[in-house]
């Protein structure tokens, strides 16, 4: 009885106190103490803390404190005057934490807020304060519910040089239904002007502030994007300790845009997930599964932390990689870029970056079971790319292309104001129809052979590169069929051709063999050995391949293998790659490109580099050496 009466004693004082603070919290002008609020502020954080508008009090039913137009002192070297400035904000605080000394708020309402999170040069930051609170251990107040409208949070980081702008129409946090001292959250508004809704669930921001790791997964939603990351990290701004699962997908490239900085706006469905470590000085992604239309890529990357710059190293593999649907999502329509293509040329002008090469380092093994990109085709490949001091080397193991085995090695050099390209090529027994059908719709020309390619040239689009080219590429077919009716000819020309180097009943024409050797310097060619040997005739070729220009003026003689014929007449081709023309030439004709003597000896160097490429009893050769003697 005496323990029942002395609580209701107690109860009853305690409710006279609240009574009676209730009252003298509303006598007193909470106005006059913002210079007091304004100095606890500045010893806190060591940030000046300024109130220009009214204040408001209230003790019951819950402790309540609403303050207009505040704002808090940037860092000294910070970009902006200001960290934070807002137009209203009120707290509600939770009574029993408060008497016993510790704050508990419970809601805050924020309008017409602006916060700066911002890194010097040095990488520090304008949220390590330098007050008491900067200096001590002080446990920041726990929050329950917050509700943020009309404001913006900006990003930037001096050493990096980026800035980023997340605008809010609304965020809304609240304790989570799943209890464990999580919150669930949502945010309407625009990162970098893209429209977005994020939603998800975390653990205590200011725990995290304090000390403590940030678990929680972000679930975002933009432009028919769907982004979600899930773990945990020790450091939410610097990413230390990172732990995380990334699961993205969407329906249309033109989504990635934004964040890619590509152009790209191809209709294809993607798909994106793997796990994110952050290791010492390093960012490990394991599990790491794309796909993109039919293609897929999987496997791990590695990307280390560097003063100088990042180095990635990785193994991946792919079933299916069709680069056709990036090349469509990359292409942009003439009227809307400042390409300066004419219509009739072949080669593009358009520029190409390879500026992000100075920025990495690595060395990235890929492996690709079937390849296609536009009418080149390619099975169980491998591509082992390396990159160092700006300098990116490819090399593609002897890979099923062309019906054959192909082998290359290209080197790519961006150190210089304009990138030097050098590839080296090596083809057996693949079909050169294939070949030739990636240069023209027509196929004309049938026959497994073997090719050699070893060009270099320097500039910053494909036609700078074409007219720079220097070096040499040969090819030797031993046997193979050429349609001629296939080619555009006047009915004269191709009735003539089909009588000196086929039946005229034939629909094809049956080639013993095809050799060419060509050579090129600061892009122009003139071919040291190009003869096609049939049943009938033997033709060989001169003349010049200009590639800066896209030009040609080439002859091609044929030389009949039987008295019975007459002396073939010379066939000329001259025009543009674009638009070539043919016509008959006379014998006198001939002699301005190289002389009718020299169109049938050829140099021993290019004799020679021809056998390397087959047999020396191959018919073209043989034919060759015969003219030479």
């Amino acid at each position: 009885m005496i323990t029942k009466r002395l609580l209701v004693v107690l109860c009853s004082f305690f409710i006279l106190g609240l009574v009676l603070l209730s009252v003298a919290f509303h006598l007193v002008d909470p106005n006059e103490y913002r210079v007091e609020l304004e100095k606890r502020v500045l010893a806190t954080t060591g940030r000046h803390l300024t109130i220009t508008g009214d204040a408001e009090l209230k003790l019951l039913p819950q402790p309540y404190f609403a303050i207009n137009n505040v704002s808090l002192a940037n860092a000294p070297w910070g970009s902006t005057p200001l960290m934070l400035k807002t137009d209203y904000l009120d707290i509600q605080m939770a009574w029993l934490p408060l008497l016993m000394g510790e704050l508990h708020v419970r809601k805050v309402r924020l309008r017409g807020a602006e916060v700066i999170f911002e890194k010097n040069a040095d990488g520090i930051s304008n949220w390590k304060f330098e007050g008491q609170l900067g200096d001590s251990n002080a446990v920041l107040p726990t929050f329950e519910w917050i509700a943020v409208e009309n404001s913006a949070i900006v990003w930037r980081d001096t050493a990096k040089q980026n800035e980023h702008t997340l605008g809010i129409d609304s965020l809304r946090i609240e304790p989570s239904e799943s209890g464990n001292e999580r919150f669930s959250w949502d945010v309407s508004g625009k990162l970098d002007g893209v429209e977005l809704l994020v939603a998800g669930e975390m653990s205590s921001l200011i725990r995290h502030f304090n000390g403590e790791p940030w678990q929680g997964d972000i679930s975002l939603t933009t432009q028919g994007l769907a982004f979600n990351i899930s773990g945990k990290t020790d450091d939410v701004f610097e990413l230390k300790g990172l732990d995380v699962h990334v699961n993205a997908s969407g329906n249309d490239l033109s989504q990635l845009q934004h964040f890619t900085g590509l152009e790209l706006s191809s209709p294809v469905p993607w798909h994106l997930a793997f796990d994110l470590r952050h290791g010492v000085a390093e960012f490990n992604a394991k599990n790491i599964n794309v796909r993109v239309g039919e293609s897929d890529i999987a496997g791990s990357l590695t990307l280390k932390e560097s003063t100088r710059r990042w180095r990635v190293d990785g193994q991946l593999h792919s079933k299916v990689l069709n680069l056709d649907p990036l090349l469509a999502a990359t292409s942009t329509d003439n009227s809307s870029t400042t390409e300066q293509v004419s219509a009739e040329k072949v080669f593009s002008d358009r520029p190409f970056s390879v500026n992000w090469m100075r920025d990495f380092d690595g060395h990235v093994q890929l492996d690709i079971q079937k390849f296609s990109f536009a009418a080149l085709h390619a099975a169980n490949s491998v591509l082992d790319m390396k990159l160092s001091d700006d300098v990116l080397m490819l090399a593609i193991e002897a890979t099923e292309m062309f019906h054959g085995k192909v082998s290359a090695d290209a080197t790519i050099d961006s150190s210089h104001k304009l990138p030097l390209f050098h590839i080296k090529a090596t083809g057996t027994d693949v079909e050169m129809a294939e070949i030739v059908g990636l240069m023209t719709d027509m196929t004309f020309l049938e026959g497994q052979g073997h090719v050699n390619v070893d060009v270099q040239g320097q500039g910053d689009s494909l036609a700078a590169l074409m007219a720079s080219m220097t070096g040499e590429g040969r090819a030797l077919i031993s046997e193979g069929t050429a349609e001629l009716r296939a080619a555009e000819t006047t009915t004269s020309i191709r009735r003539l051709l089909i009588s000196q180097l086929g039946d005229k009943d034939d629909k094809r024409v049956k080639m013993n063999c095809l050799a060419a050797h060509v050579t090129v310097k600061d892009g122009v060619s003139k071919p040291t050995a190009v003869v096609v040997d049939t049943k009938k005739s033997t033709v060989r070729g001169a003349g010049t391949i200009d590639f800066g220009k896209e030009t040609l003026d080439m002859v091609f003689t044929p030389k009949p293998k039987s008295s019975a014929i007459s002396l073939g007449v010379p066939l000329a081709v001259t025009g543009t790659f674009y638009e070539p023309k043919s016509s008959l030439e006379k014998l006198g004709a001939a002699r301005r490109v190289a002389g009718i003597a020299s169109l049938f000896i050829f140099p021993p160097a290019a004799l020679a580099g021809l056998g390397d490429l087959g047999d020396n009893a191959d018919n073209c050769i043989t034919i060759s050496e015969n003219d030479a003697k």
